[in-house]
């Protein structure tokens, strides 16, 4: 049942998501998604919700032992419960949040949902991988005041789903809502980097937190998106685990043993003793200033779709041997990777659709003899979509002369906003 309302949610999204291009389009007349930042978007999300199809079950097996155990009381699931449960769940993901931006190694979890350069809905999707590591432990305290966990999980489910519309730049201030409620307006102060938008704008539903505590700035000039230490690269496994090697760098470089504990849980601003500020960003690639046609959206898109059905695969497979969902996770994350590889090179799209085709045909007959015969007929249609996509792919490929003629036309007469 959870799964089919995740990929219910995530379908939902999608088509929101279309809505707000077009609006965007038409209301500024240019674009909010650019091809390379939203297939990484996609990709992050897509690999969250199939990794938290095997861990979900931790953080309200925790909860429910806690509300058993050492609850000081248990409430009914009224109205009011309900009310109070959202406030306070609320007030909690605030401290969670401020945390998250204030302790580096948090931090390192939770910059890939900052790393876009762009505000829209496909920012949803950048859920970081390990944020079900530690989240749960900031609701703790509405276990041990006897809030039911069915109370607690529709708390969740309000808050995260109000947080989908705050991201975006489609709507803009709300009048008297922006003094009570977090709104798109504040959420696009959270996510700059400019000087004065620093670690703002931390509530969920409700910016009261914000006001009572003094991180809430309202929003002036439209912020420069993205993270300061810029991750130059499209690959959702790269985005999700660089944080971490920086702060591992960090570390190695201290001069000493106090320093390299330390710099794990400092602000992310801190620096240890004797150790340069980090290097400039590297420069954008050629790929983040490219044109891309109708034809190589097109392609693209057909490719990331299969992907979406092989993470829904993963996500809604019931079999009681976990190998074959193991082995669909691991095709799902290899191709994560293969469509940052195929931004650059359409040449290997092509190949690694070619390859992830027969991958797919064999991982639905291990399915088959398994019993699990719908899913098997979801792997086949799934192969035959890649192979198509495969010869989308090649078809679509240009000699190599006119292909670097046309990215050296596109980094000419077009730049990244903010670069």
């Amino acid at each position: 049942m959870q799964s089919t309302g995740i990929i219910a949610a995530l379908a939902v999204l999608f088509v929101l998501m279309a809505i707000e291009a077009v609006v965007a389009r038409h209301r500024r007349g240019d674009t909010t998604y650019r091809l390379p930042d939203t297939v990484a978007s996609v990709g992050v999300g897509v690999g969250y919700f199939a990794l938290v199809a095997f861990f979900s079950f931790i953080s309200i097996v925790i909860y429910d032992i806690v509300y058993e155990r050492w609850a000081i009381t248990h409430h009914a699931r009224s109205a009011v419960t309900i009310v109070f449960t959202i406030l306070a769940a609320d007030f909690l993901y605030y401290l969670f949040h401020r945390a998250s931006h204030r302790v580096n190694v948090l931090w390192a979890i939770h910059a890939v949902h900052h790393q876009s350069r762009e505000q829209n809905l496909a920012v949803n999707l950048r859920m970081p991988w390990l944020q079900p590591v530690y989240q749960w432990f900031f609701y703790l305290p509405l276990a041990f005041l006897g809030i039911p966990p069915a109370v607690f999980v529709l708390a969740r489910g309000v808050s995260t789903t109000y947080n989908i519309f705050t991201h975006t730049r489609a709507v803009r201030k709300l009048g008297p809502l922006e003094y009570v409620f977090n709104t798109p307006s504040h959420h696009r102060v959270h996510h700059g980097m400019d000087e004065q938008y620093l670690d703002c704008n931390y509530g969920g539903i409700f910016i009261v937190w914000d006001r009572l505590f003094g991180t809430f700035v309202p929003e002036g000039k439209e912020p420069t998106y993205g993270t300061r230490r810029r991750v130059v690269s499209w690959n959702p496994i790269w985005l999700n685990v660089e944080p971490f090697i920086h702060l591992a760098k960090l570390s190695r470089a201290a001069r000493s043993p106090w320093d390299r504990v330390k710099v794990w849980f400092m602000p992310p601003e801190w620096q240890p003793a004797g150790v340069l500020e980090a290097s400039a960003p590297p420069e954008p690639r050629d790929v983040e200033s490219r044109v891309f046609t109708a034809s190589s959206i097109t392609q693209m898109a057909f490719s990331v779709g299969v992907t979406a059905v092989v993470g829904a695969m993963v996500i809604t497979y019931t079999g009681t041997s976990t190998m074959p969902r193991l082995a669909l996770l691991v095709l799902l994350l290899a191709s994560l990777g293969a469509h940052a590889r195929s931004l650059e090179s359409p040449g290997f799209g092509g190949r690694f659709e070619l390859a992830r085709a027969a991958l797919l045909l064999a991982v639905a007959g291990w399915l088959g003899a398994s019993g699990a015969r719908p899913l098997a007929s979801v792997a086949v249609i799934a192969g035959g979509l890649s192979a198509a996509s495969g010869v989308l792919f090649l078809l679509g490929r240009r000699p190599r002369g006119a292909r670097a003629e046309g990215v050296e036309d596109a980094a000419r007469s077009t730049s990244l906003p903010g670069s």
